[in-house]
Formats: structure tokens, C-alpha cells, sequence
């Protein structure tokens, strides 16, 4: 087996070190699109509630009276 040279070591440990920063990159912008996009659909969802919850309180017509 082959050893690397020092300059061989070090150019490895850096393509290592932005292959880790990169992975830590697309992890975050995962999370955070994940994040932001659970709290829309919770804000969208009591919104929902709140009007469902409203069209219940308001009165309604009484219904004529059919034959």
C-alpha cells in the first residue's frame, strides 16, 4: 500500500473538511425549510379553526316552513 505525502494528507483533510461543512449546510437549509414550513401550516390551520369556530357562533336564518 501506497503512503500519501504530507501535501496529499492535507489536501485530503481539506476536500474532508468542505464534504463536512457542505453535508452541515444542506442539513441546516433541510431543518429550517422543514421548520418554517410545519409553522405556516399551523398558523393556516388555526386560522381554519378560527373561522370554522366563527361561521358556528353566528346565528343563522330560521328556514321557512315548507308544505
Amino acid at each position: 500500500m501506497n503512503r500519501l505525502t504530507d501535501t496529499q494528507m492535507t489536501a485530503r483533510s481539506r476536500r474532508n473538511l468542505w464534504i463536512a461543512l457542505a453535508l452541515v449546510g444542506f442539513i441546516v437549509m433541510i431543518f429550517s425549510t422543514t421548520f418554517l414550513r410545519m409553522q405556516h401550516n399551523a398558523e393556516m390551520a388555526r386560522e381554519a379553526n378560527l373561522a370554522r369556530s366563527t361561521a358556528l357562533d353566528l346565528p343563522t336564518a330560521p328556514q321557512e316552513a315548507r308544505p
